[in-house]
């Protein structure tokens, strides 16, 4: 992960709030293989930030559009008809990233692209949802709280 913006060149034409770096389109493409023994896997990319508008594509095939930079995301893989499992390059995937930093939702320096980490999971069928989990708390009544 890093900053797409901080590297670029400081301009007086670029925005204010981004540190006058001209803000940015960056495109990320990653060559990679499924394991044969991951068929029949819950499969997904997850994505821990990009900032700030992004699209995924998988072998050409559009997935998903995410519209927000602060917020992680994942990508299904094993439902997708055009994903391949096993070695060499016929069975080769291809992810394609591309962040927009245009647009930032705050008053300060945000940055641009995939800023956060990335992975790749394989698990079982059943298995417990990304973001699945949510608790609360329950305070009794007799506690003296109204």
């Amino acid at each position: 992960p890093r900053d797409a913006l901080i590297g670029g060149e400081y301009a007086s034409t670029g925005a204010e709030k981004h540190a006058y770096l001209p803000l940015n389109v960056s495109w990320y493409r990653k060559h990679f293989n499924l394991p044969a023994d991951w068929r029949g896997k819950s499969v997904w990319i997850y994505f821990e930030g990009v900032f700030r508008s992004s699209w995924v594509w998988i072998n050409g095939g559009q997935l998903l559009y995410h519209d927000s930079g602060y917020t992680s995301f994942s990508v299904r893989l094993d439902n997708v008809s055009s994903v391949r499992y096993g070695e060499g390059q016929d069975n080769e995937n291809v992810v394609v990233v591309r962040a927009d930093g245009d647009g930032g939702s705050g008053w300060w320096y945000e940055g641009a692209g995939i800023y956060r980490h990335v992975y790749l999971v394989a698990t079982s069928p059943q298995h417990i949802a990304v973001d699945g989990l949510y608790g609360a708390s329950v305070v009794p009544d007799h506690v003296g709280v109204q």
